[in-house]
């Protein structure tokens, strides 16, 4: 006795969309934890002239295994040594001709303030992915 499955091509083709539906979803709610991550780092990052500050960047990937995820970061080449920076002149004032303070006028500033950006933010992250990720 054969059976006759009829209509699973339709099946298929409308499960493959909400898939990709979700991945989009996803994609977006990554982009925006990312785009928040970002916004907080760079209130954290030390300014002398603004470069680092202006080189920070957010940027969609793809990995290997297909996975969906963002990078961020800084272009600015002396990123990662500002970023491990210990910050022990943080906050005494700069040597003349220098305005402010070291770190950062405004004293904002923080040591690895991308690091502390996204863990200070965790819980934010994980509710903008979450919510963008649920079917509507």
């Amino acid at each position: 006795m054969s059976m006759n499955l009829t209509g699973i091509d339709k099946v298929l083709q409308n499960l493959n969309r909400e898939i990709k539906a979700i991945e989009n979803r996803t994609q977006k709610g990554l982009m925006t934890a990312g785009l928040l991550v970002k916004r907080e780092a760079q209130l954290k990052t030390p300014v002398d002239y603004g470069n680092l500050k202006a080189s920070a960047y957010v940027d969609s990937i793809h990995d290997a295994m297909g996975r969906l995820g963002v990078e961020i970061g800084y272009t600015a080449f002396y990123a990662p040594f500002v970023h491990e920076a210990l910050g022990k002149l943080k906050g005494l004032p700069r040597p003349r001709p220098h305005k402010g303070r070291f770190w950062d006028p405004q004293g904002k500033a923080e040591p690895q303030f991308l690091r502390n950006a996204l863990y200070q933010n965790a819980d934010k992250i994980l509710s903008i992915i979450a919510e963008d990720a649920r079917i509507r």
